[in-house]
């Protein structure tokens, strides 16, 4: 096999097998043009090397030798897409100006086959060289508008690796250069074969040239990981961020600055690049006094607000920048705006101390619903000491109230262990002396232990040997001390200044609680001896009653005794006596009446009728009663008198 076939054969099958590779990276800008772009080139490079490497038969020859122009058309229009996408003007090509992009080659495609009037060639004929067979024939009229339109596209690319060359970075340079030398030398090479400036006359360069991009192409890709990083995603990523990115090299010069920069700084890349970093940034000169020798920094810092007042605050990185050797080569500054974070952050804790307060606030009023229901003393305690533990987790929790003398605040009432063993010793703590509760009940005002090693005033009980941190408040009612609320934690610094003002609420709420039952004991005592005295007053009552009732029965008996033969008593006296009302005769429309003084009957009166059958209404008898009633007074005047 000839050794031009060979060079054009391993090339092309190299490319046919970066084809998966670059698949599996297709979503890197101008990944799928250069997939496209190495398929043309392999497609070009083996029909080239079957035309060579096939029989001596003209037919077979004439059509690899048409073959060939499939990839030969289609790779300087791929070259030219992919060198737009690289270079981040993709968003030009458009559907229907990639496909227009097409329409020339794809016409050349077709002449190629068909050649129609012999516009692309003179009728082929078999030419025998010293290594291979081939095909020969003069060019015709359209392979030079195939050439040009070809060339135009592959010189169009070219321009654009080049100009973008300025702005990219070592790296992606190194990367552009590679792919400038690889398209120049199928443009080369094809205007050598069509000028008849080739050695041999017969072979065409051009589809040897692409072998020798391919190999460049292959090196590439894996010296520059050319589908893993290329400038256009270097300058989206850059160009989008929001963070300040700045380059500087070792001589503390720019070297390049991305659009957040820019509009930080109020200057165009232009103005700041290959600036001195003090010049630059002159107005935090602070700053770069810090930082100017440091290699690597992370650190956050505060600057002046853009608006003039407050303070911006910021994530600054610093970074070296190294070169494939290993040597460094610059610095990366990155300065992120992190204000809104802490904002939010300090908003954050605002809205969870707002919440605490709430909660707090909500178990408050529960412990108060709790307590004015409770109007018992020994219960209350109790009570408000077993809420205030549980509801706010604290590991003691006691209400000392002064005795009579004011000498001494005693333990009423206590929700730890511990407490519940001093209640049973009779715990009390001298008024005035070493003692946080002591303290308070002599003058009267909270005190708080955030440290209670560190207090003066703090007494170590055995029993509470846990305790960190201690609160006390005085329970007062109407400016006069009655008690102490003690609340203590086991943890250090439990207790902040709102605690001890929530607290305090607490406490009044608990001494208004204590005064109330304290009140309502005593109404409870009062109460019971007014229903005593009552009840001695009823019985006193009742027997001065059933005195009257004797003394004026026995009065009317000798007032009427001394008059006889004036008013007869009759025998139905006892019965009007027992009942009080009225009682019919036993003669036929008769009817007896009671004369009532002070719920003795005194007399009686008695109504006949005329008529035998009278029925006695209620309304005659009630005109009666009133009449006896007149009747009773009356016979008292006369008595009196």
């Amino acid at each position: 096999m000839p050794p031009i076939v060979v060079l054009l054969f391993v090339p092309s099958l190299i490319l046919l097998a970066l084809a998966p590779y670059t698949w599996r990276h297709r979503t890197t800008p101008g990944a799928k043009s250069f997939l496209m772009l190495v398929l043309a080139v392999a497609v070009c490079g083996i029909c080239y090397a079957l035309q060579l490497a096939t029989v001596p038969d003209l037919a077979i020859k004439s059509f690899w030798s048409a073959a060939k122009y499939v990839g030969i058309t289609i790779t300087p229009v791929v070259w030219f897409v992919f060198a737009l996408e690289y270079t981040g003007h993709g968003e030009w090509l458009t559907r229907r100006r990639f496909a227009s992009l097409f329409i020339l080659p794809t016409i050349t495609v077709v002449m190629a086959f068909a050649n129609p009037s012999n516009l692309m060639w003179a009728p082929l004929r078999l030419v025998t060289t010293d290594q291979f067979v081939t095909t020969d024939a003069a060019f015709g009229s359209w392979v030079l508008v195939h050439a040009t339109y070809s060339d135009i596209f592959i010189l169009l690319g070219i321009a654009l690796l080049v100009r973008s060359l300025r702005r990219f970075p070592q790296m992606y340079q190194q990367q552009a250069w590679a792919l400038v030398l690889a398209a120049l030398l199928p443009l080369l090479a094809n205007a050598i074969f069509i000028l008849g400036l080739s050695p041999n006359p017969y072979l065409d360069l051009t589809p040897v040239a692409f072998t020798i991009s391919a190999l460049l192409f292959t090196w590439a890709l894996f010296r520059y990981r050319l589908l893993d990083i290329v400038p256009v995603a270097r300058d989206a990523v850059v160009a989008s961020m929001s963070d300040v990115v700045v380059v500087i090299d070792l001589r503390n010069r720019i070297v390049d600055i991305n659009p957040a920069g820019q509009q930080v700084l109020g200057r165009t890349a232009k103005d700041i690049v290959g600036q001195p970093v003090e010049r630059v940034f002159s107005n935090w000169s602070y700053l770069v006094e810090r930082y100017i020798d440091m290699r690597e920094v992370h650190e956050e810092i505060t600057l002046p607000a853009a608006a003039g007042s407050g303070q911006s605050y910021f994530d600054l990185r610093v970074t070296p920048i190294s070169d494939q050797r290993g040597r460094v080569t610059g610095r990366l500054v990155v300065l992120r705006d992190i204000t809104q974070g802490r904002l939010v952050e300090s908003l954050s804790d605002s809205e969870q101390r707002m919440r605490r307060r709430a909660t707090q606030l909500e178990i408050v009023a529960e412990v108060a619903r709790a307590i004015t229901s409770v109007r018992n003393l020994a219960d209350l305690l109790p009570l408000v000491v077993r809420l205030i533990s549980e509801r706010f987790d604290f590991y003691h929790v006691g209400i000392f109230l002064l005795d009579e003398t004011g000498e001494y605040a005693v333990l009423q009432a206590a929700s730890s262990e511990g407490g519940r063993h001093m209640l049973a010793e009779g715990h009390k703590l001298k008024v005035g002396l070493k003692s946080i509760v002591g303290h308070v009940a002599r003058n009267g005002v909270a005190r708080m232990a955030r440290d209670v090693s560190l207090d003066s005033q703090f007494f170590q009980n055995p029993v509470l040997p846990l305790t960190k941190s201690e609160v006390a408040l005085p329970l007062k009612v109407r400016d006069q001390i009655i008690g102490v609320l003690d609340v203590q934690s086991e943890h250090a610094a439990a207790f902040a200044e709102d605690d001890v003002a929530l607290l305090a609420i607490l406490g009044d709420q608990v001494a208004s609680a204590i005064d109330n039952a304290r009140s309502f004991e005593k109404l409870a005592v009062l109460a019971e001896e007014n229903r005593l005295l009552l009840e001695s007053s009823q019985q006193a009552l009742e027997e001065l009653n059933k005195l009257t009732r004797r003394l004026t029965a026995e009065g009317w008996e000798k007032y009427f005794t001394g008059r006889q033969g004036e008013l007869v008593v009759e025998d139905v006296m006892p019965e009007l006596a027992t009942t009080g009302k009225g009682l019919a005769s036993s003669a036929q429309g008769a009817f007896t009446l009671p004369i009532m003084l002070r719920g003795e009957v005194i007399g009686t009166i008695d109504l006949e009728s005329s008529e035998s059958n009278q029925d006695w209404s209620e309304e005659n008898i009630s005109m009666v009663k009133s009449v006896t009633e007149r009747v009773g007074r009356a016979l008292v005047n006369a008595r009196l008198f």
